[in-house]
């Protein structure tokens, strides 16, 4: 201002100088000129105006885009100016105030579900741009109470069911090295029919079991279990079992033949022999026809 004090401000080996600017709101006036020992320059003179700077979006840190909360979200916050009001909307509708801090916090319930919210801040009349978060509420995994994670079975001893516990109400989904068996709800009546390969009753303290069928192999097997709620899907237990293959059969079907194949044996240098023996067989036949036929044409004579 005018009523400043006059100060110096160094350049550098490029020629360049600075001083600080105010950060106070206002209209500003000043006046440089260049000293270089007995050298002086004339004054220019500068005006300025320190307005507010432009409200930017504010920051949403929880929950952020994209991100897949267990079980439920309590509060939504974020981060902007000190003092501007928050404005939610969409999925949540709601306003908060901006602590001096910098941090603001709304109480919230969301169950599973899947949730789209809109945020600004405004101050002195100015609304910020939006920062938007899109977020999902879903349940917690199931547990796999059996065939128990790094479980190893007997060639023939593969299991026959998996079981576990999960949410009252909830569709449990079970596949075997991505391919699904099947489903079973957990509230309802427990089916039966072979069509969806469920069996009767779930082992003492869990409450869901399903048949596994022949889908267990030789080797290795990864069954993998997730749980449905509202529509809902949780994220994937899993448990990695191993089949040790049928003794001599390192093919793994097996049948015990160990040609990996199923097929009878046929051809091949077993059966050289058989064939040698046959042929001496026939060949002597040959030789026996010969001395009949020569005495007999003795006898004529």
């Amino acid at each position: 201002p005018a009523t400043g004090t006059e100060f110096n401000a160094t350049s550098d080996a490029a020629g360049n100088w600075s001083f600080p600017a105010p950060n106070a709101l206002g209209d500003y006036s000043f006046s440089v000129r260049a000293e270089n020992g007995f050298n002086v320059s004339g004054e220019s003179g500068y005006t300025l105006e320190v307005v507010p700077a432009p409200l930017v979006a504010p920051v949403i840190t929880n929950p952020t885009d994209g991100a897949i909360i267990e079980t439920e979200v309590t509060t939504i916050s974020g981060t902007g100016l000190p003092g501007a009001t928050i404005t939610v909307t969409g999925d949540v509708e709601d306003t908060v105030v901006i602590g001096d801090d910098g941090v603001w916090t709304l109480p919230v319930d969301l169950g599973y579900g899947e949730y789209s919210i809109s945020v600004t801040q405004s101050s002195e009349g100015e609304t910020s741009p939006v920062a938007t978060s899109s977020f999902v509420v879903a349940p917690i995994a199931p547990t796999i109470s059996t065939p128990a994670d790094g479980s190893d079975f007997a060639a023939g001893a593969a299991p026959t069911s998996a079981s576990g516990v999960g949410i009252e109400g909830a569709t449990v989904n079970v596949s075997v090295n991505g391919t699904e068996i099947g489903t079973v709800d957990i509230a309802g009546p427990v089916p039966t029919d072979a069509t969806t390969l469920v069996a009767a009753a779930a082992l003492p303290g869990d409450n869901w079991e399903l048949a596994l069928g022949s889908s267990i192999v030789t080797g290795t097997n990864v069954i993998s279990v997730t749980q449905t709620v509202d529509g809902i899907t949780s994220a994937a237990a899993t448990s990695t079992i191993t089949l040790a293959a049928v003794a001599g059969n390192p093919g793994g079907n097996g049948n015990g033949n160990g040609n990996g194949d199923g097929l009878a044996v046929t051809g091949g240098t077993d059966l050289l022999p058989i064939g040698l023996a046959a042929w001496l067989l026939i060949a002597g036949g040959l030789a026996a026809a010969v001395i009949v036929r020569k005495r007999r044409l003795g006898t004529e004579a």
